[in-house]
């Protein structure tokens, strides 16, 4: 993705809040660039990110801070142990804090007609293919309830006429709805 596909994909995943401009924010596998938390604090979050790459994951996480929003975006199908890994994010939530989740949809479009090509398999690093279904009885099983969830689809970047039959799919998909990807905000039970 570039800057500008970045910066658009965490004002979305941010307009998907329910809470808009407060509280502390904390980016799970921020990634080097920041984007989320950059954007974040524009608009007003006390923002932070950690990640494996730069400083730490969650389960080394260390701290007495709790949050009012936790941001997963495209982290939990890499968690072996999602109780464990659900209950630490729990655990750093505010009373009625909120978990922003997106993550591959593995009943999508894109994964009918690719299969094994589809980008959300890796099945070297992705340990988890959620459904809808899949990821609503995960976090119903730890505590959280599912407040709002939409199905959209990864803004794809591919020239000449294979962009075209891109573009085409990617219409479908948001009409049938069987988008590559799966946006939900829960809140701690």
């Amino acid at each position: 993705m570039n800057p500008k596909d970045k910066k658009r994909y965490a004002q979305e995943l941010l307009d998907f809040l329910p809470l808009k401009t407060s509280g502390n924010l904390l980016d799970v596998g921020c990634g080097k660039e920041e984007f989320l938390v950059k954007e974040g604090r524009k608009r007003g979050f006390r923002a932070r990110g950690i990640d494996p790459l730069i400083n730490t994951d969650l389960e080394h996480f260390k701290t007495e801070e709790k949050f009012d929003v936790l941001v997963l975006k495209h982290v939990l199908e890499h968690i072996s142990d999602l109780d464990r890994f659900l209950n630490k994010c729990r655990d750093l939530l505010k009373s009625q804090g909120l978990i922003l989740i997106s993550c591959p949809n593995i009943k999508s479009l894109m994964y009918f007609i690719f299969r094994s090509r589809w980008y959300g398999l890796q099945p070297t690093q992705h340990v988890w293919q959620f459904t809808p279904e899949l990821l609503k009885k995960v976090l119903e099983k730890n505590n959280f309830k599912i407040l709002k969830s939409k199905i959209n689809s990864l803004d794809y970047q591919v020239k000449g006429v294979k962009g075209i039959v891109f573009k085409i799919l990617l219409a479908m998909a948001k009409i049938l709805p069987v988008g590559d990807q799966l946006v939900v905000v829960a809140k701690k039970n």
